[in-house]
Order: C-alpha cells, then structure tokens, then sequence
C-alpha cells in the first residue's frame, strides 16, 4: 500500500459523518366545523390535538441522511370541499426507515379524521369528538378523551383508549394483529354491547363479561341496557384490559 494511498485512506476514516438534514414545514388553512382530514405518513410520529381555532395548523418536520432525500418525502397538502388530505410517503411504495416525517396537527375537536395511516411510527390523538380513523402497521395509537365514531388498528403495536367516551350514536372498534389493546372508560356506559375477542392472550375487564375461556380463543361478551352502541375488540396475540367510570 503505497503511502498517498493510507493517508487517504486514514483523512476518509477520521472525516465526521454526513450530518442528516431536517426540514420544517408549516400551514396554517381555514377548516370549517365538521370538516375531514385524511393524513398518511409512511415513517414518522403522528400528534393530532384540538384547539377553539376554526383552523388546521400543519407541523411537518422531515429528517433525511442527506438533503438531496427530502425530496423522497415531499409533502402534498390538498384542499377538498369537505376538508383537507395530507400526504408525506415515499415514492413507489418506498419504506426506508432513514427517511422520517413527523406530524403535527391542531384542529376543532369536531374534525372528522377520516384516514391517519403510518406504515411505521406511533399516532397520538387527543380530544376529537368526531369521527376518528387510525391505522399504524407498526407502532402504536394512543388516543385521549376522544368520543364518536372510533376505529384505531395495528399491525404490530399496542392500542390505548385513555378517557374515551361512547357516545349515543358513536362506536369503538379496536383491532390489532400483534399487541395489547388497552380501553379506559368515562363514564362508564348505560347502553353498549361489547364483544371480547383475544386468539393468544387473555380479557380483562372490570365490566361483568359473559366468558368463554376454557379451550381456544378467549372471547367476552355483555349487554348494558339497550344493547347499543357497539365495543368491538379483536387481538390475535396479545391481551384485552378494559376499564370503566375513570375521570
């Protein structure tokens, strides 16, 4: 080895990594009261949360090795007659973990999330009294003093309902192929009919279940007044822990 060449070779081993480039972007739009937006992300942490403005304020923080790979994750924002839809993903179905974009959004806590979809990363949602719609294939939702019409599944990662209220017209349907479903109560509710069903682990619940545990799945079921509206949760491996009347 010649002695150009070590010298070389040692000034490319000392040099500092590339640093990664990170790029904010931020809007502010008009939203109607009862509007929708739809949000998908393919890697990156989701924070949705609810203020009296009658307007979406969009956060968008983008991180890539180099700056040249922000464009891989350019962020497309439409208006729509009735609301608003997001899009940070990769080209081409891309899924590369070095490519993030988290989100924040601040909306009225009428918004209707139609679609929050992350390949990977967690959603935290809080105060919508709306309908909500979330999907992570690899992360983790939680969700906060939310009401309405509730659906939040996962792929691999756990669910919390934290303070959740059924409302009259509203619903809750959980689902997760691997993790733990977790739902707070508060109230507890007079009226619903909650479905229990857990392949690979167990049910816990502080509202009186008619059980079925003995051989194969564990499955739990109640009926509270009317019957109406309806708690569905579906595990394949993982547990159910379900409480009420919390504050």
């Amino acid at each position: 080895m010649s002695l150009v060449f070590r010298v070389l070779l040692m000034l490319a081993l000392a040099a500092p990594a590339a640093a990664a480039t990170t790029d904010r972007l931020n809007r502010t739009l008009p939203l109607a009261s009862g509007a929708a937006v739809s949000l998908r992300v393919t890697n990156g942490h989701v924070q949705i949360a609810t203020w009296d403005r009658s307007e979406l304020a969009i956060e968008i923080v983008r991180r890539a090795p180099d700056a040249r790979l922000l464009a891989r994750i350019t962020p497309v924002i439409d208006t729509t007659p009735d609301g608003v839809v997001i899009a940070v993903v990769q080209p081409e179905g891309g899924r590369d973990p070095a490519l993030r974009s988290d989100v924040v959004l601040r909306l009225p806590a009428t918004t209707t999330l139609r679609e929050i979809d992350v390949f990977e990363g967690n959603i935290e949602v809080g105060g919508i009294t709306a309908a909500t719609s979330a999907r992570v294939e690899r992360g983790e939702i939680t969700m906060t003093r939310v009401s309405g019409a509730i659906r939040a599944e996962t792929g691999m990662g756990a669910i919390r309902l934290e303070r959740a209220t059924l409302s009259p017209e509203g619903m809750i349907r959980l689902r997760t192929f691997n993790g733990n479903v977790t739902l707070d109560l508060a109230p507890r509710p007079a009226n619903a009919r909650i479905l229990a069903l857990s392949l690979g682990g167990t049910i816990a619940s502080d509202i009186p279940l008619t059980r079925r545990e003995r051989w194969g799945p564990r499955w739990g079921e109640a009926t509270l007044g009317t019957g109406e509206p309806v708690i569905s949760i579906d595990v394949v491996n993982g547990n159910i822990a379900i409480t009420s009347g919390g504050s």
